[in-house]
């Protein structure tokens, strides 16, 4: 067998990651990134079909081949995944995934890009990019960050604590000291 052919099980795989029915595709996707999850290795192949899946009309097929990608080990598809960041019209879901694809990849060229993204209103990509900065050790996010930290929304605030802990500095640990007093007073 050479090197690029694939054995049944992966076989079986690819012929659903090119099913014409969205579900089946869809599916297909979810079981490449489980495959990563619990230590099988994705072949070139499959890595490279998902790549071409995050074009695909479908956000939960870009959201979740951004997701399998990042489980996969594809460090040479940073680009890839970059762009779907840079694309004005993505959904946030999508973007949720590609930073937690980033982060999962080390990509740590990519915390620029990833930065702006801490505005934003959606709480599932506002906290990927928060575990992303603390991951990354961004320190030009410990102003945002602390402001963050007093966020209603205790998902957010837990984050940015711990984006915080993990950047470190004077700032960053100073600001979460008085924080948790704070809290610990009412």
């Amino acid at each position: 067998m050479s090197e690029n052919a694939l054995s049944e099980p992966w076989l079986g795989l690819m012929e659903r990651l090119d099913s014409d029915v969205a579900d089946v595709r869809y599916w297909a996707v979810s079981e490449a990134g489980s495959r990563a999850v619990v230590g099988q290795v994705l072949p070139r192949a499959v890595k490279d079909k998902l790549v071409d899946l995050l074009s695909n009309p479908s956000g939960d097929v870009r959201a979740d081949a951004c997701w399998a990608l990042g489980q996969g080990g594809a460090t040479w598809a940073v680009a890839d995944i970059e762009d779907r960041l840079r694309d004005e019209e993505e959904t946030p879901g999508v973007k949720a995934r590609a930073v937690e694809a980033l982060r999962e990849l080390k990509a740590t060229g990519s915390a620029k890009l990833v930065l702006p993204l801490l505005h934003s209103p959606e709480a599932d990509l506002q906290t990927a990019v928060i575990q992303a900065v603390g991951f990354f050790g961004v320190s030009e996010a410990v102003p945002e960050l602390i402001t963050l930290m007093y966020s209603e929304n205790g998902w957010i605030s837990d984050n940015a604590v711990d984006a915080l802990a993990a950047i470190g500095g004077s700032d960053a640990e100073s600001a979460v000291s008085e924080f948790r007093a704070k809290i610990g007073d009412e």
